[in-house]
C-alpha cells in the first residue's frame, strides 16, 4: 500500500513538471533557436565551472608523476582562468538571452488575456474579484519570467552537465562513478517522494495568500463601514484568523523543507565518506591508482554542486505548476459564441422570445418573451432575486441565453459583432463604474472622439457641471481619496456618460439607488435628458417612477407573470396592483411619520 502511494506521488511529480515544460514550451514556441542558444551556453557554462577541479587534478597527477614544473602550472592556471571566463560569459550570455524571450513571452501573455477578457462573457467578472484578475495579470505572469528566463535554461543544465561529467567519471572507472552516486541517489530517492507532498503545500500557501489578500482589500474598502457599526474587533478577528492560518501554512511548509533540505543536502554531499574509504582499498589491490582517486574526489565534490541546483528547481516547479493551472482555467473559461456577422438593421426595437437561462445550473429565467417597440419604454419589476438584472444583462451578452433568442431591430444579438452591439446600447447600473482618473477620461469613455464642448454639453445636461467647475481642476480633477463626491454625483457622471455615448437604446438600473432627497430631483432631470428618444428598459424598486412608461412587467421567478400599462395592471387586481398598494402604504407612512416628527418638533419648539 505505501508503495503504491509512494508510486501515485511520483506520478503526481512527474505529470506535475511535465506539465510545467509542455505550457512553458509552448510560451516559447516562437523562439526555438534562440532559447536552445540559451541554453546550450548555460549548459556550457556550467560544465565549464568545473576547470579548476579538472587543473588541480593535472597537477596533481603530474606531481605523482614527477613530471611538473613551474612553468606547467603557470600553464595550467592561465587555461583554468580562460575557462572560468569563459564560463562567466556563456552563462551571463545564457542568462540575457533568456531574459530576453522571457520579456517578449510577458508581454504576448498579458496581451493573450486582454484578448480573452474581450472573448468571454461580461458575466465572467462579475462572478469573480478584481484581486484575483490583478494577482493574474501582474504577479502571475511576472513569475512566468521565472520559468521561462531561469527554469528552462537552468533546469536543461543542471542535467545535462551532470549527465556529462558522469559520462566523463564512468569512463574513468565505472565501479568508483557508482560509489560516488550512492549518496545522490539516496536523496534524489527521497526528494521525488516529497514533491508530490510538496505540491499540494504550494498550492495551499498561494491559495492562503490570495485569500489573504482578497480579505485586505475587501476589510479596506469597508473600514468606513466597519467603525460606523463599531465591527472593528469583527473585522480585526477575521484579518487574524487570515493571517493565523497563512503563519500556520509558512510554518509546516518552512518545516518540511527544512527536513527533506537537510536530508538532500547530508546525502548529495557525503559522496567523500564512500569514495574515499573505497578509493583507498581500490588502491590497495592495485585496481586503480592515486591520481584516479584523485580525479574523483575532486569530482564527486562537483557533481554534487552541480546537483544542488536539482533541489531548488522542484520547488520552482512547483510554484510555476500553481500559476499554470490558474493560468489554464482562465484561458479554457467559456467564451460567447462567435456566430455570422450580421450588420445591424438600423431599427432599434427589442424582443425577447422564449428566452431561458441558467446560471451554476440553477434556472433563472424560463420563457420569458416580450416585445419593446423603437423608442418604446419597458419597467421591468419583482421582488429581488427574481431575474430582472439578469434580463437587462443578457441584452449586452453578459452572458448567452440558453434557450431561445434576443434581436435588436430583427437582428439576433449573437450575429452582431462586439462593437455594433455596443454601439447600440449605453447603460447606468446601480454598481457605478469609474476609474481613478480624471472626470473628463470617465465621462469620455461615452465617446472618445467627443470635444470638449460635446462632453461639457452632457455635463450640463446630467446637471453635473456646475459641481465639477468648482472642483480644484475642474474636468481635469482626478477621482481619488482626495475628492469626495456622493453616491448621487457618480450618479450623474455615470450618466454625463451615457448622454455623451447617445446610443439609441438604454437600460437603466436602479440608476437613483443613491440619489438623496436634495440630489434626487438632479438626478430626475439628468435621467430626463438622457431618455429622450430612446428605446428605453428600467429595472426599478420605486414604482411611482415607471409608472409613465409605456410597458411594465412583473418577473417572479424569472418568469414574465404580468405585461402592460400601469393603469391596466392596476385593473387586473393581480401581482402589481398588490406591489403598489405596498408602495403606496410605504409612502403614506413615510409622510405620516414626517408629519409627528415636524409636529412634535413644533410643540418642542413652542
Amino acid at each position: 500500500m505505501q508503495q503504491e502511494e509512494s508510486f501515485k506521488a511520483d506520478s503526481a511529480a512527474d505529470a506535475m513538471g511535465g506539465k510545467v515544460f509542455k505550457n512553458l514550451w509552448a510560451y516559447i514556441r516562437d523562439y526555438p533557436k534562440l532559447m536552445m542558444l540559451s541554453i546550450s551556453l548555460g549548459t556550457l557554462g556550467s560544465v565549464l565551472q568545473l576547470a579548476p577541479h579538472f587543473m588541480v587534478f593535472l597537477i596533481a597527477r603530474d606531481i605523482i608523476l614527477a613530471q611538473i614544473s613551474a612553468e606547467q602550472i603557470y600553464w595550467y592556471g592561465g587555461i583554468c582562468l580562460i575557462l572560468v571566463i569563459v564560463s562567466f560569459v556563456s552563462s551571463g550570455g545564457s542568462t540575457y538571452i533568456s531574459h530576453m524571450i522571457a520579456a517578449n513571452v510577458q508581454k504576448q501573455i498579458r496581451q493573450k488575456i486582454s484578448d480573452k477578457l474581450t472573448r468571454v462573457p461580461l458575466g465572467y467578472f462579475t462572478a469573480r474579484d478584481s484581486h484575483d484578475f490583478k494577482t493574474m495579470v501582474v504577479d502571475d505572469v511576472e513569475a512566468i519570467e521565472d520559468g521561462v528566463a531561469h527554469l528552462i535554461p537552468e533546469t536543461t543544465s543542471a542535467f545535462a552537465a551532470p549527465l556529462i561529467l558522469l559520462m566523463v567519471m564512468f569512463y574513468m572507472d565505472w565501479r568508483m562513478a557508482l560509489v560516488s552516486i550512492i549518496g545522490l541517489v539516496v536523496a534524489f530517492y527521497m526528494m521525488g517522494k516529497s514533491a508530490a507532498k510538496s505540491t499540494e503545500m504550494t498550492t495551499e500557501f498561494y491559495a492562503a495568500k490570495a485569500k489573504m489578500g482578497r480579505l485586505m482589500t475587501e476589510i479596506a474598502s469597508v473600514l468606513p463601514m466597519v467603525k460606523v457599526f463599531n465591527q472593528g474587533d469583527a473585522a480585526i478577528s477575521r484579518a487574524t484568523s487570515s493571517f493565523a492560518e497563512f503563519n500556520t501554512l509558512i510554518g509546516e511548509w518552512i518545516s518540511s523543507n527544512v527536513n527533506m533540505t537537510g536530508w538532500f543536502m547530508l546525502l548529495s554531499s557525503s559522496a567523500l565518506l564512500f569514495v574515499l574509504p573505497f578509493g583507498l582499498l581500490l588502491i590497495h589491490i592495485d585496481w586503480i591508482d592515486l591520481s584516479t582517486l584523485i580525479f574523483f574526489l575532486l569530482f564527486s565534490i562537483g557533481l554534487n554542486n552541480l546537483t544542488i541546483n536539482i533541489y531548488s528547481i522542484t520547488h520552482r516547479i512547483a510554484r510555476q505548476a500553481n500559476i499554470h493551472t490558474k493560468m489554464d482555467a482562465f484561458f479554457n473559461a467559456e467564451e460567447l459564441e462567435i456566430f455570422d456577422d450580421i450588420e445591424p438593421s438600423g431599427k432599434y426595437d427589442i424582443e425577447f422570445k422564449n428566452v431561458g437561462f441558467n446560471y451554476d445550473k440553477n434556472s433563472i429565467l424560463s420563457d420569458v418573451s416580450f416585445n419593446v417597440e423603437q423608442g418604446g419604454s419597458l419597467a421591468l419589476v419583482g421582488p429581488s432575486g427574481a431575474g430582472k438584472t439578469t434580463i437587462a444583462r443578457l441584452l449586452p451578452r453578459f452572458w448567452d441565453a440558453d434557450s431561445g433568442s434576443i434581436s435588436i431591430g430583427g437582428v439576433d444579438i449573437r450575429h452582431m459583432s462586439s462593437n455594433n452591439l455596443s454601439k447600440q446600447l449605453s447603460f447606468v447600473f446601480q454598481d457605478i463604474f469609474l476609474f481613478s482618473d480624471s472626470i473628463a477620461y470617465n465621462i469620455k469613455m461615452g465617446r472618445e472622439i467627443a470635444s470638449d464642448e460635446q462632453m461639457i454639453e452632457a455635463a450640463k445636461a446630467a446637471q453635473i457641471h456646475d459641481f465639477i467647475m468648482n472642483l480644484p481642476d475642474g474636468y481635469q480633477s482626478k477621482l481619488n481619496a482626495k475628492i469626495n463626491l456622493s453616491g448621487g454625483q457618480k450618479q450623474r457622471i455615470c450618466i454625463a456618460r451615457a448622454i455623451l455615448k447617445d446610443a439609441p437604446i438604454l437600460v437603466l438600473d436602479e440608476a437613483t439607488a443613491f440619489a438623496d432627497p436634495e440630489n434626487e430631483a438632479e438626478l430626475q432631470i439628468a435621467i430626463g435628458h438622457l431618455i429622450k428618444g430612446k428605446t428605453l428598459i428600467v429595472i426599478a424598486h420605486r414604482l411611482s417612477t415607471i409608472k409613465e412608461l409605456d410597458n411594465i412587467a412583473v418577473i417572479e421567478s424569472g418568469r414574465v407573470v404580468e405585461f402592460a400599462p400601469h393603469e391596466q395592471l392596476l385593473e387586473q387586481q393581480g401581482r402589481y396592483k398588490k406591489m403598489w398598494d405596498a408602495h403606496i402604504q410605504a409612502k403614506s407612512f413615510k409622510i405620516g411619520t414626517q408629519k409627528t416628527t415636524s409636529e412634535s418638533n413644533s410643540g418642542d419648539i413652542s
